[in-house]
């Protein structure tokens, strides 16, 4: 009879040995999912590699395989191929599996390329115990945490390559699950320049840049496995994960030179701090979503990006026909992982029109009736009644182009062309601008049946032929964020090209001419719309089928109604909003910089950014010359509170100007300027003594001006400043050659007292608050020796010398090609050196 306890015994084991399985898996596999990880595959030309690979890997880190199969002749058994025809048995490389994941808690990622039995693919994994060790995702399902599949022994992940495979409970099928990132073997350290056309169902990246037919030797650059091997590898694959939007989770090699490396490298991805999110509206993910910080970036709405520590990132997702919140985010390089979810707001059709013409027997302007022009010949079309009639090298003149707003934007156009039956193998102009200069010539053409739209020496065309004496509605857009200019014809897409630049002419816009060329418009034109935003696909294909009044239906008193309702409400609001702000502010005083940027301010590091006594965003008050005009007020107020000398500003703004068009711009850009700085409570501009300045700057927060007393003051530490740096650099995009020379100075100002305050860090014990100062000073002034020489003690003094080492070589490198020779110190002597010799 079996005693009692010895049940008691066996239960008390095996909870014991649960926990420890779980606290194992906890302590030493983070919790990532498993399409955030990355692995380096062994995919291999011959059996002498295979053979390496496998007696190493155990010794290796984060590896995977990838293998052709084919059942012997006896199709009882399967043979790994190679290319020459060698063969070996797959159950040795079996074996060799089973031993890994006995030994390791890690998951495998195996990868076949096999078209046989699934009953002999079955029975080869279930001699090697590993068939309850596979893990295969059920449909409509997404790809778990590894720390799940670890804790359910789920292991074995498998990958089928073949077209011709059939489903599996075994097997998921490759190209449903993993994106190939596109490679060319001429740019193997550059990354493909095409856009990723990702699937939302390929949650997984391949890259294949390392392995047969792909990787060449010889291409590398000398040494590579002996000196700053990371930063030609490291920075590659960072390359493809930016343009790509996703990990790479599977970098293939089949070389076993470079397969250590990769190997050695992967634990540094894992690691890369990221950001990663989805992009979505009304609950559905989108898809094609370009990106304002990479023009080459095309993602589906679930991404992840690397978080580069000498990079400047504004997150801001783009695609035609939505708005975008949250508005642009800085990423802070402290943090491992940031998750983001953008939410997007579809734009109405009639959002952005800047203007309309009906040409209902006149040429006005419906959006803006001030813009009523004159002339015209209008005639009664059967289909589409009042028209524009164009003929014996006749053309009109509307507004000037910067008054649609088409000047250095996105835009759309829109109208309704038929040529006469004269014949369309010409040039035929619809719309266009005078000038016939690059980037300045607008014009929309049909030249030889073929509608043409480009800023001259741009132009793209279509793939369609237009007849004459038929409608056709045609759209031409250009995208400002991707430089994408298309053309369609009732609502198709017929033509589009990318990374132009945008349209900056001058004068009037014209119709049935452009380009001083002999291009005369000869039939009729009807309903031409201008929008100043990059309409989506989707509401051009409406366009096509409903004209946008059509599209926005509703009565007169009915839009009233609305408005009315709306306005009481925002006041409703706003007056709350404004008493409950009023009462935190006397309730707990000023913000603290570390947190987000307190309500009524002005924030100069990591962009130029103004909000109102409420939070919200008004920016996009301050045009280019108002910014300009107000950046230089704030400086010299700040610095003097007379302000700033008439004659020299003046001198600093228009100075490229005629005295007799000073008065006249001054005047214009003050009154923009007053405009944007009502929204901020109490702060004006004022003219005193001959002085410009702004008044009452005191009384809104300025992280510039509170950081230029932080310089000044000889009590300021390390946890003083950083909040502030964390933010970004100090205004990262300017133009103005004054603004670049105030940056550069206010910069170096900045750096000497950042160094001041790591030389005397020591009594703050917080070394990550002296690790962020260096990247932050290294991001400035990346020769910046002594910055160098504190990051790496502190890199290394916490443990992460592989990645101390990675950046010291990209140091070197940087040192070479700036001085033309080598960095008099390598790594191991740098770090023995004192930083009295800096």
């Amino acid at each position: 009879m079996n005693h009692p306890n010895k049940y008691r015994h066996k239960k008390i084991i095996h909870i014991a040995c649960t926990l420890f399985c779980v606290l194992f898996c906890k302590l030493n596999v983070k919790a990532d999912n498993i399409t955030d990880y990355c692995f380096a595959i062994g995919e291999f030309t011959n059996i002498k590699s295979l053979n390496r690979s496998l007696h190493s890997l155990l010794e290796v880190q984060n590896p995977g395989l990838s293998l052709s199969l084919k059942n012997d002749t006896d199709n009882k058994t399967i043979n790994v191929v190679f290319k020459d025809s060698s063969q070996v048995p797959f159950s040795v490389v079996l074996n060799k599996i089973g031993d890994y994941l006995k030994q390791k808690n890690m998951i495998f990622p195996l990868f076949i390329h096999y078209n046989g039995s699934e009953e002999n693919f079955v029975s080869a994994l279930n001699k090697q115990n590993l068939l309850n060790q596979i893990f295969v995702l059920p449909k409509n399902k997404t790809w778990p945490d590894i720390s799940n599949l670890l804790l359910n022994n789920k292991k074995l992940v498998i990958f089928n390559t073949s077209d011709k495979s059939v489903a599996s409970k075994y097997w998921v099928n490759f190209d449903d699950h993993v994106y190939e990132y596109p490679v060319h073997t001429s740019v193997i350290w550059e990354g493909a320049s095409v856009l990723s056309k990702n699937s939302k169902t390929q949650q997984f990246m391949s890259l294949k840049s390392f392995a047969s037919p792909f990787f060449k030797e010889k291409d590398l650059p000398d040494n590579i496995y002996n000196l700053s091997t990371n930063a030609y590898f490291l920075e590659h694959f960072l390359e493809c994960w930016k343009k790509a939007g996703k990990v790479p989770n599977f970098i293939f090699y089949s070389n076993n030179k470079p397969g250590n490396v990769i190997h050695k490298l992967t634990p540094l991805l894992n690691d890369q701090p990221r950001v990663y999110g989805t992009v979505s509206s009304n609950g559905v993910t989108l898809s094609q979503i370009t990106w304002k910080h990479n023009d080459q970036c095309l993602t589906d709405g679930v991404f992840s990006f690397p978080i580069d520590e000498k990079e400047d990132i504004n997150l801001t997702p783009i695609k035609t026909g939505y708005r975008f919140s949250p508005q642009p985010l800085p990423l802070h390089i402290d943090l491992d992982k940031q998750h983001i979810k953008f939410v997007g707001e579809q734009l109405g059709v009639n959002q952005g029109i800047s203007a309309y013409y009906k040409f209902d027997s006149s040429l006005e302007n419906s959006v803006s009736p001030f813009q009523k022009h004159e002339g015209g010949v209008f005639v009664n079309d059967l289909e589409r009644g009042s028209v524009l009639k164009f003929e014996n090298k006749t053309f009109l003149e509307l507004s000037h182009v910067e008054k649609y707003n088409i000047v250095n934007n996105s835009f759309t156009i829109s109208i309704y062309a038929k040529l006469s039956n004269k014949g369309n193998y010409q040039d035929y102009c619809i719309l266009g601008s005078t000038s016939n200069s690059y980037r300045k010539g607008l014009h929309i053409n049909i030249r030889n049946g073929k509608p043409y739209f480009g800023f001259f020496t741009t132009d793209i065309s279509s793939s369609d032929t237009l007849l004459p004496s038929k409608w056709y509605h045609i759209v031409a857009r250009y995208n400002i964020d991707n430089g994408e200019q298309s053309i369609f014809i009732d609502g198709k897409k017929v033509g589009v090209s990318w990374n132009h630049p945008s349209f900056n002419g001058k004068g009037p816009l014209l119709l049935g001419h452009s380009i001083k060329q002999n291009n005369f418009f000869d039939g009729l034109l009807d309903d031409l719309y201008i929008w100043d935003r990059a309409l989506s696909d989707e509401e051009i294909k409406i366009l096509s089928i409903r004209n946008v009044e059509n599209i926005n239906e509703g009565t007169l008193l009915d839009i009233v109604i609305g408005v009315f309702i709306v306005i009481l409400l925002l006041i409703l609001v706003f007056l709350v909003f404004k008493k409950n702000v009023f009462s935190i502010k006397r309730k707990h005083g000023s913000v603290n910089p570390s947190n987000a940027s307190p309500q009524g301010s002005i924030n100069l590091f990591g962009g130029f950014k103004v909000l109102n006594a409420v939070g919200e965003n008004i920016t996009s008050s301050f045009t280019p010359k108002p910014r300009e005009l107000f950046l230089l007020l704030l400086f010299n107020t700040i610095k003097n509170p007379k302000g700033i000398a008439k004659d020299e500003l003046t001198q600093i703004i228009w100075g490229n100007l005629t005295s007799s068009k000073i008065s006249n711009n001054r005047s214009v850009t003050l009154n923009r300027l007053k405009k944007a700085l009502k929204h901020l409570d109490g702060i004006d501009v004022a003219f005193e003594n001959n002085f410009w300045k702004l008044s009452d700057i005191s009384t809104i927060p300025c992280d510039y001006k509170e950081v230029v007393s932080l310089i000044q003051n000889n009590t300021t530490t390390l946890n003083n400043l950083v909040p502030y740096i964390k933010k970004g650099r100090f205004l990262p995009v300017v133009k103005k050659e004054w603004l670049l020379d105030f940056r550069t100075a206010f910069n170096f100002e900045l750096i000497d007292k950042l160094i001041f305050l790591i030389k005397n860090n020591k009594s703050e014990n917080q070394p990550e608050l002296v690790y962020f100062a260096c990247n932050y000073i290294l991001e400035l002034d990346d020769q910046n020796e002594t910055a160098l020489f504190y990051l790496i003690h502190n890199m290394v003094d916490s443990g992460s010398s592989n990645k101390a080492r990675f950046i010291f070589d990209k140091f070197c490198k940087t040192y070479k090609s700036v001085n033309n020779s080598k960095f008099p110190y390598d790594f191991n002597s740098f770090l023995q050196v004192s930083i009295n010799e800096f």
